[in-house]
């Protein structure tokens, strides 16, 4: 290292040194290339959804390259229901995930959510969640489904 010089302040030609923190020094960071960025992928509404309508209404397609990672999140907000619930998040078809709640018709807020990780193979794959066991007419709620592509 012949010719560079440590400094706690980086400059141009010096090698930066950690902190009492064991941490770098704030850099500029204009000229870092091949650093991913996530993109998500979202759809949500408010309408009314039950066992037949859910897999078409909360459905997205998300791309991915090789070795990257999905995260999949479905929450739901609801006022009415009274049965169990079974909530699933698919990928391509394929049941990965199950959650369910339990409530009584007492008027309260419900939340449902489902989560589930994976690492997808390079390409184009569809994210939906269906639903059996008492999701008729899930009024009165706010639903969404996150993708998040790492």
């Amino acid at each position: 290292l012949d010719g560079f010089h440590a400094s706690q302040t980086p400059v141009a030609n010096q090698i930066p040194v950690l902190d009492a923190n064991a941490k770098l020094p704030a850099v500029d960071g204009s000229q870092l290339t091949n650093v991913p960025l996530p993109k998500v992928y979202m759809v949500s509404g408010t309408d009314v959804l039950n066992d037949s309508t859910i897999s078409s209404r909360v459905a997205l397609t998300a791309s991915n390259s090789a070795g990257q990672k999905a995260y999949i999140t479905f929450m739901g907000d609801t006022h009415t229901y009274n049965n169990q619930v079974f909530v699933n998040i698919q990928v391509d078809g394929v049941t990965k995930a199950t959650s369910t709640v339990r409530a009584s018709d007492h008027g309260d807020h419900y939340m449902i959510c489902a989560q589930w990780v994976e690492s997808p193979s390079a390409g184009t794959h569809t994210y939906s969640v269906t639903s059996s066991g008492g999701f008729n007419n899930w009024s009165g709620n706010t639903w969404s489904l996150v993708v998040t592509i790492i």
